[in-house]
């Protein structure tokens, strides 16, 4: 090891004093160590294997980054060297072994660890999502002005024509059917007159179910000699992920559309009333911004599932409908456990087959456990 010091001194010296680690990711490194013509040639084959692993853990190590010391040796106040102490700053969060062999007088072992620390929680970025709008509840006052209340259909529009029109959800109507959790089905379909007759949706695992509400409200405020008439615009998309393994959000929004006041001067109060085209403006704004959050809110979302043990194979129920890519990296973290990654084994579009990292760690063990995806290419 002690060429391994030397050069790493030298490598390092022209750094500053701290190298912080980074975020996680993956490194391949190769640790080899001397063997050692002895009796006991398993036991020198045993000693010179934990060197080896020993060393790759330390390269691996200090590729999360490096804590870089340095201090005087002196004898009598005399300056006799300059020594630079090297620590590994990055953490390995897990490895496994790639290749090991012996080769020659040194035994190598090969290891892929992800060093480093794990991501805090950011937005998922998911390329796309399917997502199904249901029923609306739409809720009017009868004191509202017939010219306002007859604009909530075109509200309604509004909002489904920019939800179409985000490039990241694939959009499914179902605005004549109520939305029923699929856990509410006692019937089964091929049984349920209304499913025969009028079908039924349900939201798979991983997709999302979007309800809107739709409220408006008249309002009167002020005194005998002043009221303030207003009408009060609430709308809330009601979002809800099929499987109920991630709990539901609600997107809000409200918009107070002033109608104008009532006093004593009953021309004055006609006057300053404003018109029907802006109000109807005010209470169709809304839509394409409450759009764009809607598709930004569930494209954030994570893409988390419950590990699930088939044929001694660790599957989850969701899949490329629901954004699972191909090159995604699944990760177990579990404060009371070793963290785990997993690897896609095989992609489907509603489900996906898993396998650990380290090969080591059994199926079995994992199952029941909640992954969580990564935005990490390795």
């Amino acid at each position: 090891m002690e060429w391994l010091v030397c050069f790493v001194v030298l490598v390092l010296t022209g750094l500053p004093a701290v190298v912080q680690a980074e975020t996680f990711r993956f490194v391949d490194v190769t640790g080899r160590a001397a063997l050692h013509h002895t009796a006991d040639a398993a036991i020198n084959i045993d000693k010179a294997r934990r060197l080896a692993l020993e060393e790759a853990l330390y390269l691996a190590a200090l590729e999360g980054g490096a804590d870089i010391s340095g201090f005087h040796a002196t004898i009598s106040d005399l300056i006799v060297s300059d020594e630079l102490v090297v620590r590994p700053a990055g953490s390995i969060l897990n490895f496994s072994i790639t290749d090991e062999a012996e080769k020659g007088d040194h035994y190598i072992v090969s290891i892929r660890a992800a060093v480093g620390r794990l991501p805090e929680s950011s937005c998922q970025n998911r390329m796309f999502s399917k997502v199904t709008v249901f029923a609306p509840r739409i809720e009017i006052d009868r004191t509202v002005p017939p010219g306002l209340a007859s604009q909530v259909p075109v509200l309604l529009n509004s909002m489904i024509e920019n939800l179409q029109g985000q490039q990241t959800l694939g959009l499914t109507l179902a605005l004549n059917t109520p939305y029923t959790p699929s856990t509410g089905f006692a019937v089964p379909a091929a049984f349920d007159y209304r499913a025969i007759t009028s079908g039924r949706k349900s939201v798979d695992n991983g997709d999302f179910a979007v309800v809107p509400v739709i409220v408006l409200k008249h309002r009167k405020t002020g005194s005998m000699l002043k009221k303030d008439e207003e009408v009060i615009l609430q709308i809330s998309l009601n979002v809800l992920e099929g499987g109920a393994e991630v709990p539901s959000f609600t997107l809000d929004e409200q918009i107070i559309l002033p109608l104008g006041s009532e006093t004593p001067l009953r021309s004055l109060d006609i006057l300053t009333r404003p018109r029907l085209e802006t109000l109807v403006a005010g209470l169709l704004a809304p839509a394409g911004p409450l759009a764009e959050r809607l598709a930004t809110a569930i494209n954030c979302r994570k893409l988390v599932s419950t590990l699930q043990l088939e044929d001694g194979n660790l599957v989850i129920p969701i899949g490329s409908n629901q954004g699972v890519r191909a090159d995604a990296m699944g990760v177990l973290d579990d404060p009371t456990k070793p963290v785990q990654f997993l690897t896609i084994a095989r992609l489907e579009p509603s489900r996906t087959l898993l396998a650990p990292l380290n090969p080591s760690v059994s199926a079995a063990s994992l199952a029941g456990r909640t992954i969580e995806f990564l935005e990490f290419k390795p």
